[in-house]
């Protein structure tokens, strides 16, 4: 058996309920809750869905807050390191062969044009999160 707390919105195993009390940190609204309870919750949300507590103290799926244009903007800063990434490790290989005088005209071409990928990927402005139109990746 398992414990829940909505204060907390944690569960606590049973067998440690002792331990919680003797470091005086167990919640003062737990409520017991079996084993398909604690699996159903502390599995994977459904989409668009969090853990949270319903009207008794219980735990169930409630929506995700929006986020914040902070917390877009860092996920979009994140989206843009991702595809500079991956723009690296495509024009490291062709700017080598093209420093050794190696390049062929078709790796001359791709090299360019992932470094206007690049370029481009630089001047997008994070403000506009989630709203950013990002450049399409050559192919």
């Amino acid at each position: 058996m398992y414990l829940y707390s909505a204060i907390t919105n944690s569960f606590y195993p049973e067998e440690l309920l002792q331990d919680y009390i003797e470091s005086n940190s167990v919640p003062s609204d737990l409520r017991q809750v079996n084993e398909d309870v604690f699996m159903i919750y502390s599995g994977a949300a459904p989409v668009g869905k969090e853990r949270g507590a319903d009207k008794n103290g219980l735990p169930c799926w409630v929506e995700q807050p929006p986020l914040s244009d902070d917390e877009h903007k860092k996920n979009a800063e994140a989206q843009r390191n991702l595809y500079r990434l991956e723009a690296e490790e495509v024009i490291a290989p062709l700017a080598r062969a093209d420093k050794y005088g190696m390049a062929t005209t078709d790796e001359l071409s791709m090299l360019v044009n992932w470094e206007k990928y690049t370029v481009q990927l630089n001047r997008i402005d994070l403000s506009n999160a989630p709203d950013i139109n990002w450049p399409k990746k050559p192919l």
